[in-house]
């Protein structure tokens, strides 16, 4: 899992938003209406991601590398 430079969200249909949340709460990064995000510049650790679709949001995790 872990990511270096772009994250892409598989297997989730009618992507309407993704945002990127640090290990504080901090919200780094949104985009909607796409499945991928650059991450490249942000820095190694750990970080949530809210992939939010019509039917719910779904959260988990990912190490930047």
């Amino acid at each position: 899992n872990p990511v270096s430079s772009t994250l892409q969200v598989n297997r989730v249909q009618d992507v309407l938003e993704i945002k990127i949340i640090n290990i504080t709460g901090l919200i780094v990064r949104t985009v909607r209406n796409t499945s991928t995000v650059d991450v490249a510049d942000l820095k190694e650790g750990l970080y949530l991601i809210q992939v939010k679709t019509p039917s719910g949001v779904y959260t988990t995790n990912f190490i930047k590398q």
